[in-house]
């Protein structure tokens, strides 16, 4: 198995944890009728959808042993992303939107990057 072996497994395990919390977190608020946002500006909705998904990928770089295997799992997160998006059609108050896919597109690449840094430096630590 990929996860939760290797390095501090503890950690491994904790952000692994997070990481499955906050995919939940994600598909309850996509779901939901309506959503209320702290702050709220022209398209704050796509600045919400590319963080949102930036996390999603990017926790996986840091709870996967292998580089390659984290690397992967956030980039399903855009696939994530296009599903929920698609069930919106069918939500009353909700609706599906091309542009937030792209927001969830470029915030699982960066997040995905990041993720990669952050997991690559620490590695070099070790």
């Amino acid at each position: 198995m990929t996860i939760l072996t290797g390095g501090n497994s503890l950690t491994r395990k904790i952000v692994f944890l997070v990481w499955i919390i906050s995919i939940g977190t994600v598909c309850v608020l996509s779901l939901l009728p309506k959503v209320y946002t702290p702050v709220s500006f022209w398209n704050s909705d796509k600045v919400y959808h590319c963080l949102w998904y930036a996390w999603l990928s990017g926790l996986p770089a840091l709870a996967f042993r292998e580089a390659r295997a984290g690397f992967k799992a956030g980039l399903a997160m855009f696939f994530l992303g296009v599903v929920l998006e698609c069930l919106q059609f069918f939500i009353p108050g909700r609706f599906f939107s091309i542009a937030d896919i792209a927001a969830n597109g470029v915030g699982v690449l960066v997040g995905a990057r990041i993720g990669k840094v952050i997991s690559t430096k620490t590695a070099k630590r070790k």
